[in-house]
């Protein structure tokens, strides 16, 4: 047996050109004797390759790749320790990540599964990677992604979680369908926008954003679908393309929840609620092209009689045609308008019905003893509040 070299200049930087070579390599990285693994011919591995336990550089200066046939030609064990990914692995092997990190760089492509389990693949910022096999993560894994992802099946994340990180204008996308459920979070950075081809959520999961600057964009609708029908999939104050609630579906509004952007504005380009509830509170608005109801709730919560309500608008059209509108006030004891105030709580174009339909099922619940509570349609085009003192 051969040993691999050490490249005199960088001395960190092991030349690799068969499996065996590449075994002794990741030894050496693991005793701290490299920090880098340089794959100069392309080989296949005859059995599962070392895991690496300290950080290192897995490329290839010459376009060489790795045959896993298999094997498992790359696994990471341990918190703190990031490989960084930049070349070829061929096959149908295996990939794993435990606790430590695999990120993915330069058009790195991996055409065998990808197991995360506990750890984290990231693809940062201007950077994109190419998964072509299983792509999973489990018990706390997390897919962080900055860059492109290229997947060629669906990326299922359970226990786990998804984190936007785009910075700038660079491109930020997974080139696939993302299925997430058992209490997967899926976190967005403050003004990043993620491109996906369809994204679902089940039981205990949400999407959440720091702010209500972040956007997921969909070539299919986002779907928010608990199997269990005691659990709830929850997407916060987050813009979108298209969202669809089923039973147990929600979605928050600006100010839904304390922190929840109140007082700023969100959009979801097409709403359809089949069944699920969407909460708007505080002095936000939701903003929408299209708003559908066919069952489910749309739940409106004022925090006080005195100014500001949370708004509905519908830009293009939309309609209500079974479920239920409940608008809540603060409470019997809160105290009433020193005058007359009235709410828009639902804003659309001139000659939709929407506002019709909303106050031919709304039920007024929770107002000051001291307030008389009225709907009504105004310029034909909002479905408008109005509270006055007794």
């Amino acid at each position: 047996m051969h040993h691999p070299k050490t490249h005199p200049l960088k001395a960190s930087v092991i030349e690799v050109t068969d499996a065996s070579e590449y075994v002794s390599a990741i030894k050496t990285v693991n005793r701290g004797e490299g920090t880098a693994i340089n794959v100069v011919e392309s080989f296949a591995l005859t059995a599962s390759a070392p895991s690496f336990t300290r950080s290192a550089k897995l490329y290839s200066s010459t376009g060489a790749s790795i045959d896993a046939k298999g094997y498992s030609a790359v696994e990471v064990i341990g918190e703190g320790v990031n490989l960084d990914l930049s070349l070829t692995i061929e096959g149908t092997g295996f990939t794993q990540i435990f606790q430590g990190q695999l990120t993915g760089l330069g058009c790195g492509q991996i055409h065998d599964a990808l197991l995360v389990q506990g750890g984290a693949l990231n693809v940062p910022s201007g950077e994109s990677f190419t998964v072509t096999g299983q792509l999973e993560a489990v018990s706390k894994g997390a897919v962080g992604v900055g860059g492109v992802l290229n997947a060629t099946n669906p990326l299922t994340i359970s226990n786990g979680g998804l984190l936007v990180t785009q910075t700038g204008q660079q491109p930020c996308a997974i080139t696939q369908t993302i299925v997430a459920d058992q209490g997967t979070i899926v976190g967005l950075n403050p003004n990043s926008t993620l491109t996906v081809e369809g994204l679902s959520l089940s039981d205990d999961c949400r999407i959440e954003a720091v702010d209500t600057s972040s956007t997921i964009l969909s070539t299919t609708p986002i779907l928010l679908k608990p199997e269990n029908p005691s659990k709830i999939a929850c997407m916060v104050a987050v813009n979108a393309s298209s969202v669809t609630l089923k039973p147990g579906g929600v979605y928050q509004g600006c100010g839904a929840t304390p922190g929840g952007g109140a007082g700023k504005q969100v959009g979801v380009d097409t709403l359809s609620n089949e069944g699920g509830v969407v909460e708007l509170g505080g002095h936000g608005a939701l903003k929408c092209k299209q708003f559908d109801q066919t069952d489910g709730l749309i739940s409106v919560t004022l925090t006080d009689c005195q100014g500001e309500g949370p708004t509905l608008v519908v830009d293009e059209g939309g309609s209500v045609t079974g479920g239920a509108f409940i608008i809540k006030g603060p409470g019997a004891r809160a105290d009433p308008p020193a005058q007359t105030v009235k709410l828009p709580l639902v804003v659309t174009v001139s000659g939709n019905s929407l506002p019709d339909q909303l106050k031919a099922i709304a039920q007024l619940k929770a107002f000051p003893t001291a307030v008389t509570a009225s709907l009504s349609v105004e310029s034909e085009n909002a479905l408008v509040l109005t509270l006055t003192p007794v």
